[in-house]
């Protein structure tokens, strides 16, 4: 550039930059700096909807040197090309990409659109504010740039950005105090930290019931993440059998070691089971019990490789629910199938012996492909359901969930009968959890506080 006048630039065959200078009747070549030159970029696009609306896009680029003063402002230029005018009349916009349930065209919001919505309080529900930003937004055509266009968006735009260091700070300051309930704090560098809750009383309750239990209860201990927006907590549960309720003579339930984490994977619960296996001495036979969750299940098979997972019946049973539905089964065949695996007596869940199991599979397979005769039209195209059961389910009854796997640990009801497991404790503990929020979002600091309180209430 010399004094507001550009020069197309070329590329010689040793890759240097020049352009040509007219001198006279003459080109001279003169070399140009890399750092003086300015590359134009174009993006092309067609409609999907109509081929003959077309837009491209211009954008310049410059490579910059270390001194951001020989930065300059750089426009974009936004082309479009409208072929027959007939065509454009029927013309329509698609959805955006992301969009599963709505067919409404994807728009922008303006920034101080999204800022009044985070200025909001945030005991408010995202509901709450998106009601109050518009009466019904799916009735809008074409929302402006004014206009929020869902609840996600709000629920998206109150996320905290800010950084959470001055907690982190004054939790590692925590750990220094003997009464603090912060027993492990890692964080790795680029990661979300990983908590962990506890106390030397809840370890001493936790081995006296589930390493030295009585004869009259089984040895387990719970564990399933609950999802608090920003990020988990998972409690370790378990029945202190040293105390009973008058009337039902149960057991109560306590909380053990609890995790505070930002992501659900193996590693972060494999942090929390490194943790309670080393306060339990290496013990290594505990009996496991959780809602199946695949990283729980990674993380338990690392951990404690030799004791007993039990799965939770209900979500097991939801599971296959949601894939029979998915198979186009009416109600009746759904209730017979889920007799032969779950409701019979004889069902495939109570299978003691190897054998047994094996049989009544067998009876489970001679019972779809029966359905499948019926009508075959029906699942003409379908995946085979036995098949998927086959593959995704036969060995999560065999290792998680039959009877040949509860008796040995002694999961008997008061008739002496194996007893389906259900994580009803779990679920009971993580309600009483969100009934001491109030059910609202916390900061990382109030949800410790309020873990500490369940805790000093539990001891005393």
């Amino acid at each position: 550039k010399e004094q507001d006048k550009y020069q197309i630039v070329r590329r010689d065959t040793s890759g240097k930059l020049f352009y040509n200078k007219r001198i006279g009747n003459k080109y001279i070549l003169c070399p140009v700096n890399p750092d003086e030159v300015i590359t134009m970029q174009r993006c092309y696009a067609t409609n999907v909807t109509n081929s003959s609306l077309r837009r491209m896009i211009a954008y310049l680029s410059q490579t910059l040197t270390d001194d951001d003063s020989t930065k300059w402002n750089i426009p974009i230029f936004l082309q479009y090309s409208i072929g027959i005018h007939e065509k454009i009349k029927n013309l329509r916009l698609k959805p955006h990409g992301n969009a599963k349930k709505s067919d409404r065209p994807f728009t922008s919001t303006l920034p101080s659109v999204l800022m009044q919505v985070k200025s909001h309080p945030r005991f408010l529900k995202p509901s709450t504010i998106y009601n109050a930003s518009i009466s019904n937004v799916e009735e809008v055509p074409l929302p402006s740039l004014m206009t929020v266009r869902d609840r996600k968006q709000v629920y998206n735009a109150r996320q905290k950005n800010e950084s959470n260091v001055e907690e982190y700070l004054v939790i590692m300051r925590n750990l220094e105090k003997s009464t603090s309930i912060i027993a492990r704090f890692s964080m790795s560098r680029g990661e979300a930290p990983v908590l962990v809750l506890s106390q030397p009383h809840m370890i001493k309750e936790l081995k006296r019931c589930c390493i030295n239990p009585s004869d009259q209860m089984q040895p387990s201990v719970s564990i399933q993440r609950l999802i608090l927006v920003v990020f988990f907590v998972t409690p370790i549960v378990f029945r202190n059998t040293a105390v009973q309720y008058r009337k039902t003579k149960k057991a109560p339930i306590f909380i053990g070691p609890t995790m505070i984490h930002y992501r659900d994977d193996a590693q972060s619960y494999q942090e929390l089971l490194d943790y309670v296996r080393r306060e339990l001495n290496n013990c290594s036979t505990l009996v496991i019990e959780s809602d199946g969750a695949k990283a729980i299940k990674k993380a338990v098979s690392s951990v404690f490789p030799d004791s007993t997972h039990l799965y939770c019946t209900r979500h097991v049973r939801q599971n296959i629910e949601r894939q029979l539905m998915k198979y186009r089964t009416t109600l009746d065949e759904r209730r017979g199938l889920l007799e032969l695996m779950f409701d019979s007596s004889e069902s495939l869940i109570q299978s003691e012996i190897e054998e047994e199991f094996q049989d009544r599979l067998n009876e489970l397979s001679e019972y779809w492909r029966t359905i499948q005769t019926r009508d075959e039209t029906r699942f003409t195209g379908a995946t085979d359901f036995f098949q998927w059961f086959n593959q995704y389910q036969t060995d999560i009854f065999r290792n998680h969930l039959i009877a040949a796997i509860r008796i040995p640990i002694n999961f008997l009801d008061r008739n002496g009968s194996s007893q389906l497991f259900y994580n009803n404790d779990i679920e009971s503990m993580n309600n009483a959890f969100k009934n001491q929020t109030n059910w609202e979002l916390k900061s990382l600091s109030e949800i410790i506080d309020i873990l500490g309180k369940l805790i000093i209430t539990q001891k005393k």
